[in-house]
């Protein structure tokens, strides 16, 4: 349970820094989704307005446009518990049902895209952290 509060309490009083990759990953997907699904964003921006409208003055704003449901916590290794994560989820206004998911790790963005099953732990394939559709570090 300490896990967890600790992640909770990080989330919580997360680093600028990271917050403004978040945005800025955030974005990125946004763009993709206007070259490629436009249909979708003008749906987005139907209920938002212009989504960038606003960001270059406070990227913060893109966050208006994304809804966190979810905190995924898996098991880790006792040693790692003073780590911390962020693996959210949730829905996205301009992507449909594709949603959400970010993902970092002891303070480095590792994922932003559509909702997918991460396991920061995990020791298997890290094919998704490397996929043309992580917007994640891409600046």
């Amino acid at each position: 349970m300490a896990y967890i509060e600790k992640n909770i309490e990080y989330f919580n009083n997360l680093d600028q820094e990271i917050v403004l990759n978040i945005c800025s990953a955030l974005k990125r997907y946004y763009e993709f989704y206007q070259d490629e699904f436009p249909d979708l964003c003008e749906e987005c921006e139907y209920i938002h307005g212009d989504v960038l409208k606003n960001y270059e003055e406070d990227p913060k704003s893109i966050l208006e446009c994304i809804d966190i449901g979810t905190y995924k916590f898996h098991k880790c290794n006792p040693d790692d518990e003073d780590i911390p994560v962020l693996n959210l989820g949730g829905d996205c206004d301009w992507s449909g049902d594709s949603g959400v998911r970010i993902a970092a790790k002891n303070n480095q963005l590792l994922f932003v895209g559509k909702w997918c099953d991460i396991n920061l732990w995990s020791k298997g394939p890290r094919d998704i952290f490397d996929s043309m559709f992580n917007f994640a570090n891409q600046d």
